[in-house]
């Protein structure tokens, strides 16, 4: 039931459904502007998924070229599943449990089925914040399609959920996630709109390109002849599992013992515990050749987001930072034009998850190429935007704990600090919106060694920031902690010293008057 290589499941626009077959089609020919029915935390496993679901399948035929044809893509896939006689691996509910299904792997009659759950959303995130913005089993009139994206999302992105309720093996760690960080085509340098379709032909070409220097590194055990590409077509014994060796570079896992069953009322899916891991990959830290995920140069490891964000110091830090490689995703192609960076994951910590993460940065086409060939030049663009802010916003800070301390600087105490916490963030937020804004300008400068027009730039960006510290230090002085008598004398201590602060650090590079 729910074949999904014969059956149009996947809604592309308002009344026309296609096939996995079909979709890919779509994908391939560049004529899909969207899912309706894939949720935003879903897009980033779903990517991944049918991109390495395509190139496994061209590896296997030995395609060249991506095809463009729904018959030719039921072909391929369909050859993926060969030896199992029939489409059962691509239909969502097969009753027979000794068979696999849709991104369900055979199972023994002695497995233990835990839970029911009669919703998607409740395989999709298992473990939630009280505050996510989605909650478990809200989505009661599901489709298959539902179905199927919450599979996709749980199967190859989730992490430890308890005791023998395991995660994947592309993470480092159980409360760890998978990450995410490409080159993605867009619509115009002025419009950062995704192409869906785009995105899919370039990261099928690296994935292909990908995994043959993966194979002749073989630092991960990986063998040219593992012939598991679709994990969940192999039976799951208990006490057993897969190693390395055994796998294609490009293998699509499953996590979790799951079935779905056809009830009156709908699908409804049944879970199921494991003394195991499914895949014996833990010493490697989720860096198993994946071609989105940043790889830690020294401890080898993938990136962890913990409850962290993606925010403007992270993003350099992966971009052009000293601590981290550049996954084969995020690399330019010769052949690109107008790009975005995007960096996505679901952020979890221990228990939970704390909501999905994502940025998207415009990336403008000739610093598509300054960021492969001259990263240094970007990076030190970076610093001094990084330094220059972190110099403003300390000022502020020691400026509004004076005005706590009543204006006197020997009387500070760590106490104080917490009063200026708000207005350093919203500081902070204002330079994560407008960071990148300013870093291409400033690199392009540099890289052209224009030195005025840099100056010129960082001094138009620095005044910025100083407007916006002035700002929020007047909007914060009424309302500190202060002795009324010495009020007066201590918001004007406090406006004194950030103009001392920016002067001493600035100098002539801007001009301005605290009050």
């Amino acid at each position: 039931m729910h074949n999904l290589l014969l059956e149009p499941t996947f809604t592309v626009r308002q009344g026309l459904k296609v096939t996995l077959p079909g979709l890919l089609a779509l994908l391939a020919s560049d004529e899909i502007e969207d899912l309706t029915a894939l949720r935003p935390h879903q897009m980033p496993a779903w990517h991944m998924f049918i991109v390495q679901l395509a190139a496994l399948a061209m590896d296997r035929a030995a395609e060249i070229t991506l095809p463009q044809n729904e018959a030719r893509w039921r072909n391929l896939l369909s050859n993926l599943t060969a030896d199992t006689g029939n489409d059962a691996a691509w239909t969502l509910v097969v009753p027979d449990l000794s068979s696999p299904a849709f991104l369900q792997p055979p199972c023994q009659p002695d497995v233990v089925w835990t839970q029911q759950v009669s919703a998607p959303d409740s395989l999709d995130v298992l473990i939630l914040a009280k505050n996510h913005d989605l909650k478990q089993s809200q989505m009661r009139l599901a489709e298959a399609e539902d179905w199927v994206f919450a599979l996709v999302a749980m199967q190859t992105g989730e992490g430890f959920g308890g005791k023998k309720n395991y995660g994947i093996a592309r993470m480092n760690g159980g409360s760890s996630s998978r990450p995410m960080l490409s080159r993605v085509p867009v619509k115009s340098e002025t419009d950062a709109r995704l192409r869906p379709g785009a995105w899919f032909c370039r990261d099928v070409a690296i994935a292909l390109r990908h995994r043959n220097r993966v194979l002749a590194d073989n630092r991960f055990g990986y063998m040219s002849n593992g012939d598991i590409g679709l994990v969940w077509t192999v039976p799951w014994v208990e006490n057993e599992q897969l190693s390395l060796a055994q796998l294609d570079p490009l293998f699509i896992e499953v996590c979790r013992r799951v079935r779905l069953m056809q009830q009156d009322h709908g699908i409804v899916a049944k879970t199921g515990i494991s003394s195991l891991p499914r895949i014996a990959a833990s010493e490697f830290k989720g860096n198993l050749g994946d071609i989105w995920a940043p790889i830690h140069r020294r401890d080898l490891k993938s990136l962890t987001l913990n409850e962290g964000e993606f925010d403007y110091r992270r993003m350099v830090d992966l971009l052009v930072g000293p601590d981290w490689h550049l996954p084969e995703s995020a690399q330019k192609r010769e052949d690109d034009r107008h790009c975005a960076i995007l960096a996505a994951a679901l952020a979890r910590s221990q228990g939970r998850t704390s909501g999905y993460k994502e940025r998207v940065i415009p990336l403008p086409d000739d610093m598509a190429g300054l960021l492969d060939t001259e990263p240094q030049i970007v990076q030190s663009s970076a610093r001094i935007l990084l330094d220059a802010s972190h110099e403003v916003n300390k000022a502020l800070r020691v400026a509004i704990a004076l005005a706590v301390a009543n204006g006197d600087k020997q009387a500070l105490s760590s106490g104080d600090f917490r009063f200026a916490d708000s207005c350093s963030d919203q500081l902070d937020k204002t330079v994560d919106r407008m960071f990148f804004q300013w870093l291409w300008p400033l690199a392009r400068a540099k890289a052209a060694r224009e030195v005025e027009q840099e100056k010129e730039l960082l001094a138009r960006q620095v005044t910025f920031l100083v407007r916006e510290a002035i700002g929020l230090l007047k909007i914060a002085l009424p309302t500190v902690p202060c002795s009324s008598a010495q009020r007066r004398d201590a918001e004007r201590s406090a406006e004194r010293f950030l103009q001392r602060q920016i002067e001493e650090h600035f100098g002539p590079l801007i001009t301005f008057k605290a009050h």
